[in-house]
């Protein structure tokens, strides 16, 4: 490609079209890559080891069959195991077998006499490509127009590579028109040359025609900038929901910025490679001193995104220094779908059909999860996507986050249905609780992208004779100087009289209570239950997970969260609680506190107010801990009622207080 485009000799030398995608430094296992070449799926690795190194460089060939001379657009996307999904640079690659044609060569209008394209030409945003009349003109003919730009090594600037088409309107047929060329495909060439052809399909049929190359000097004494990024743009798609209160474009903090300097953002939209008319614009700003570390945002109105309905938006900058001189910006593209403003149908879940509920004769191999929608299509890429929470359907479980990539198949789109696995893995966790599948798609041959509707399912594997597990959650962190240790519980339930092991999450900085270890085995009680405490130094979510020592198999696992300490009021410097309690009127909420270091109070008072929860300290709804010399105090609640227990927690010396709710829950 040392010409700027793939021609016969390197199409013979691979054979095909060779692409390189080198390690990323996020590269981890369980990533997903995705290649998209033209808009069709056309390459897929999923990284499987916990060494990504040796899944890379990884090398993709294109067939030479399957890529007529044209201009391909070519990125890839990376899927992690938690559904973050994250879009590479597009790169523009331009096959051309022949660098002669039989049409005339293209003409630089804004050259000067030494045939160099200087940063002048560019003052207008763009620099002029004139395609001459040629033989055989006419109204209708597409015309491909194709722009690379080298170095003065002579090294292709790939960020330079630019194609767009047009067609020949019935004015222009039989005479010369220009097309523009973006200034920052000029500009990033620097000192060098810059090359360009067209190819005319004609409106008539028939084969596409070729011209000849021209060449000109470019010499542009402009600053190479970064280029500017759509932050709602990270899937690298704009869509309709996104493009309605218009798209951000943010410039970053760049070189030698001053505050004063004067900062032009411009955009472009494309359809299908044509420059959408009512999808171009520019907005003048002064840089501030703020903007100077940190950069800026502007918004592209929504009226434009629209205008370009499925196809591409590109924006740029140019800046002039208040010192001195100028700078341009490299390109950002992202892709536009503004037409597919339906949700398309929620998956379909067999084994919840009836009772919308997958229990524990259902899941042990697998959930199936069939995917459907209009216009299923062969080359399609469909992301599904699973997670399981807990009973509240709000809180995620640990380890049931669950998505795979399915490029659809001819079999598939004939069907037009495919199913898919929801590995076990994915379901058991929940336990008792709920789970949401969705799906999205990149539709084939650049036709869009799409969300479908959510299906939520109720997820019933533990049974009567399984092991069951609760957790309170909330308690603040465990901190050595202070005189009270904050506790979460957890509550198992299961066959009576069973030993059961329970752990932490490694990598968690929490422990069970007294013992300080990761794993604990206890025995259940001739009711089927039992408890153990639960502390921690930092904050964050904690997995616990429990199995019977005599069937492992039957396994149950749970989170619980501890938190900051809360902000009080005066003298109450600090408190916090543990929530989420069944409602047994065994099982404890509680409520910590702290004072301040130089507080005189010697008592504290926690009443609760207008419930059915008890303070097990007095056994009623009032009662008091001594804070004089511990500056720190606890309070334990039981209830048999399912209800948030309001209470107010103060000072009895100097009446500082706060008000306060926990939460008992319908026992298991």
């Amino acid at each position: 490609m040392s010409n700027g485009s793939i021609d016969s000799a390197d199409l013979i030398q691979e054979p095909g079209v060779l692409i390189v995608i080198n390690e990323s430094p996020n590269a981890t296992q369980g990533d997903y890559l995705t290649l998209y070449w033209n808009g069709i799926q056309s390459g897929l690795l999923y990284i499987e080891s916990d060494s990504p190194e040796n899944y890379f460089p990884w090398n993709i060939t294109i067939d030479a069959d399957l890529v007529p001379d044209g201009s391909y657009p070519l990125y890839y996307t990376r899927l992690d195991a938690h559904g973050n999904i994250a879009v590479s640079d597009t790169v523009i690659a331009i096959v051309r077998r022949s660098d002669t044609g039989i049409l005339p060569a293209p003409i630089f209008p804004e050259a000067n006499d030494s045939n160099t394209i200087t940063g002048d030409a560019l003052a207008d945003g763009s620099t002029l490509v004139q395609i001459p009349a040629y033989t055989g003109m006419a109204t209708g003919d597409d015309v491909f127009v194709y722009w690379v730009g080298a170095d003065n090594t002579g090294n292709v600037v790939q960020d330079s590579v630019y194609s767009l088409m047009h067609s020949v309107s019935s004015t222009e047929a039989g005479h010369p028109f220009s097309v523009q060329i973006p200034a920052p495909y000029v500009s990033v060439i620097g000192t060098g040359k810059a090359s360009a052809w067209y190819t005319v399909q004609p409106a008539a049929g028939g084969r596409a025609r070729n011209s000849d190359t021209a060449t000109a000097n470019i010499d542009t004494a402009q600053t190479a900038l970064l280029a500017p990024y759509f932050p709602e743009g990270n899937d690298g798609w704009i869509d309709s929901s996104e493009a309605m209160d218009g798209t951000p474009v943010a410039v970053r903090a760049y070189l030698g910025a001053t505050a004063g300097d004067i900062v032009t953002v411009s955009w472009q939209g494309y359809a299908k490679e044509v420059p959408v008319i009512a999808s171009s614009g520019s907005i003048l700003h002064t840089l501030t001193s703020a903007e100077i570390a940190t950069g800026f945002s502007v918004v592209v109105p929504a009226a434009d995104i629209e205008a370009v309905g499925i196809g591409t938006l590109q924006a740029w900058y140019s800046v002039e220094f208040v010192g001195d001189g100028s700078g341009i910006s490299a390109t950002a593209t992202v892709n536009i779908d503004t037409v597919h403003t339906q949700l398309f149908p929620a998956p379909t879940l067999p084994e919840a059909a009836g009772d919308n509920t997958i229990d524990s004769t259902e899941y042990a191999d697998g959930t199936p999860m069939q995917i459907s929608y209009p216009s299923l299509m062969e080359d399609d890429v469909v992301t599904l996507y699973w997670q399981g929470y807990l009973s509240d359907g709000i809180t995620p479980v640990d380890g049931t986050a669950w998505s795979l990539v399915h490029p659809v198949t001819a079999a598939e789109s004939a069907a037009g249905v495919f199913t898919e696995i929801v590995p076990a893995s994915a379901i058991s966790p929940i336990g008792n609780g709920m789970a949401t599948a969705y799906y999205t798609v990149v539709l084939a041959n650049r036709r869009g992208i799409a969300e479908s509707m959510p299906t939520n399912v109720e997820i019933a594997t533990q049974s009567a004779s399984t092991l069951r597990m609760n957790c309170t959650t909330g308690a603040p962190i465990f901190d050595p100087t202070v005189q009270v240790r904050p506790i979460n519980t957890v509550t198992l339930h299961g066959p009576a009289g069973e030993d059961v092991t329970l752990s932490l999450s490694s990598t968690s900085d929490a422990w069970f209570n007294p013992d300080g270890t990761k794993t604990l085995n206890i025995r259940l009680d001739s009711t089927g239950k039992s408890s153990a405490q639960v502390y921690c130094f930092t904050t964050g979510n904690v997995t616990v997970t429990a199995y019977l020592q005599t069937d492992p198999t039957q396994d149950a696992s749970g989170v619980m969260t501890f938190t900051s300490w809360l902000s009080g009021q005066g003298d109450l410097q600090y408190y916090g609680m543990s929530s989420n309690a069944e409602a047994d009127g065994e099982t404890l909420c509680s409520v910590y506190l702290q004072t301040s270091a130089i507080s005189t109070a010697t008592q504290a008072r926690l009443t609760l107010n207008n419930n059915s929860a008890t303070i097990a300290s007095s056994g009623s709804q009032v009662a008091f801990v001594n804070v004089s010399s511990t500056h720190a105090g606890s309070f334990d609640l039981t209830d048999k009622v399912v209800e948030a227990a309001d209470f107010t927690l103060m000072l009895v010396d100097t009446d500082d207080y706060i008000t306060g709710s926990v939460t008992f829950i319908t026992p298991m």
